[in-house]
């Protein structure tokens, strides 16, 4: 009998490291509130997990629940690190980068 229990809690707990969720969201232009199309999107805590956005600037990724850290980053713009604290659902406005040079 303890056996049996042993094996369905440890079933059950492998279960839960799996549990996924889906973060979704845009990003855009800070100024021009223009979609940044093909910014990256990765998951900090699994760099193996991550996304591009689209022509309209959204992304959605799937990730582990002890995923907490995002990381945004698009050529031009410096790259921001996105603490989730439960959302699910986000918008983000990459500041432009001050090390670009002038035209």
């Amino acid at each position: 009998m303890k056996t049996i229990l042993s094996i369905a809690l440890l079933f059950c707990s492998t279960l839960l490291s799996f549990s996924q969720r889906t973060i979704s969201g845009k990003i855009l232009d800070i100024k021009e509130q223009t979609p940044l199309i093909s910014a990256t999107i990765i998951a900090l805590e699994d760099q193996q997990i991550g996304t591009i956005t689209d022509v309209d600037g959204k992304f959605m990724l799937s990730i582990s629940e002890q995923v907490q850290t995002l990381s945004v980053s698009y050529t031009g713009y410096q790259t921001q690190k996105i603490t989730l604290d439960g959302r699910t659902n986000m918008e983000v406005q990459p500041i432009s980068s001050t090390s670009m040079p002038s035209p």
